[in-house]
Parts: C-alpha cells; sequence; structure tokens
C-alpha cells in the first residue's frame, strides 16, 4: 500500500499503522481503563436453562418431566423465575403453616373437650354409685328394722315404733331396741 494522502482517506486504519507514537498512546489509554479488580463488580449468575448449547439436552422429554416435578418450569415448558415467585412462595408457605397452627389448636380444643366429657361422665357414674350405695344402705336399714321387729314379736310393719316398758334390771338385761346387734356384747 502507498502513504499518500488519497489511500490514507479511504482507509482510517491506515493512518493509525503509520503514526506510531499515537498508537501507543492509544494503547496506553485502553490499558489504564483495564481494571482487574473484580471486588466491586458482580458476575453474572449462569442459567443453564438459558444456555443455547443446552438446549437439546433440556429438551428431552425425560428431562423435562424431572424439572416439571422439581418445580423449575411449567407443564408449558417454561422456566419458572423462583426470584420473581419468592414472595408468592413466602406468601403460601406462610398459609400452610396458620393451617397448620390451626389445627394444632383444634386438635387441643378437641381433647381439652374429650377430656371434660371423661370427667362429667366419671363425675356422674361416681353420683350413680353413691345413690346406688345410699339406696341400698336404706334398704339394708329397712331389712334390719323389719328383723327387729320380726324378733320381737311384730308382724306388721307401722310408721310408729313401739317402745317397750322397761323396768330398772330388765332394761339392762335385755338389748335395747336401737341397737344394730341382736344379741348383747
Amino acid at each position: 500500500m502507498s502513504s499518500s494522502p488519497l489511500a490514507r482517506r479511504a482507509n482510517p486504519k491506515a493512518k493509525r499503522r503509520a503514526n506510531p507514537k499515537a498508537a501507543k498512546r492509544r494503547a496506553k489509554k485502553r490499558e489504564e481503563g483495564f481494571s482487574l479488580q473484580f471486588q466491586n463488580d458482580r458476575v453474572p449468575e449462569y442459567q443453564a436453562l438459558f444456555d443455547r448449547n443446552l438446549r437439546s439436552h433440556f429438551e428431552n422429554k425425560r428431562r423435562q418431566r424431572e424439572l416439571y416435578s422439581v418445580g423449575v418450569i411449567d407443564k408449558e415448558g417454561r422456566v419458572i423465575n423462583l426470584e420473581k415467585y419468592k414472595s408468592k412462595l413466602f406468601i403460601i408457605d406462610q398459609e400452610f403453616k396458620a393451617a397448620e397452627a390451626r389445627e394444632v389448636r383444634r386438635q387441643r380444643e378437641e381433647e381439652t373437650t374429650r377430656a371434660l366429657l371423661r370427667k362429667k361422665r366419671h363425675q356422674a357414674l361416681d353420683e350413680t354409685r353413691r345413690q346406688e350405695g345410699l339406696q341400698k344402705m336404706k334398704e339394708d336399714r329397712k331389712i334390719r328394722q323389719e328383723i327387729l321387729r320380726a324378733t320381737r314379736g311384730e308382724t306388721s310393719v307401722s310408721p310408729k315404733r313401739r317402745s317397750p316398758k322397761r323396768s330398772g334390771g330388765a332394761a339392762a338385761a335385755s338389748p335395747s331396741a336401737d341397737s344394730f346387734f341382736l344379741t348383747e356384747m
């Protein structure tokens, strides 16, 4: 190539090659702009589902079933952005926790209700047993009184009690009418 002005206008790179000092300045400027410090820069996250080279791998039916069961894609095969749906997932998780807490509370209430019913049943059963015991004691008392009357010679059951005439010596030798025992002690 010739270094004529006309040739330089037609090819702008020819001018750069012709002036070595300017080329050095441009290279120096490019080097100053280059930095190896990545502390503040964020490396972009790799997403394999969007990689063109892995497309045939992820289009496999078995792989799509696996991705769907894990929850990475939907039924149509679209990728679900988990960052976008985090708030929805959080709300659903909170609803599950609240439902579980309600269920635990309901079970506790049901258990306390059952315990109260058990307690009431036991109280009613105890009261019934007590009433039966009292009734049996009353019947036993009536039977004892009838036995006493029969031993004294009374044949009819009368509401009034007859008090036997007691003499000083005879009263000490005979059993009293109010005594449970039929014989003397």
